[in-house]
């Protein structure tokens, strides 16, 4: 497992950074110059990025591997649950 992912999971799981919910909305963008909120990471004018709107906890971005991470997060929380 990469090292983004494997730190985006620690940070979901310690409460760091939320996971998806149904009032979130995000979009594919450049990169963004801030730090991704999954892994901490810059993140780099030539990456892709998901750039997350929240009602609670704000704007925040992801690169895409922490997103998909994110993302499969909540499916394995809705399968378990």
């Amino acid at each position: 497992m990469s090292t983004r992912i494997a730190k985006t999971f620690e940070n979901l799981r310690s409460g760091k950074l939320l996971g998806p919910t149904p009032d979130m909305k995000y979009m594919v963008t450049g990169g963004t110059g801030r730090f991704c909120r999954g892994c901490d990471d810059l993140i780099a004018d030539f990456d892709k990025a998901y750039h997350v709107r929240a009602m609670r906890g704000g704007d925040f971005s992801l690169h895409l591997a922490c997103a998909e991470a994110w993302i499969r997060f909540r499916r394995e929380q809705h399968d378990i649950g």
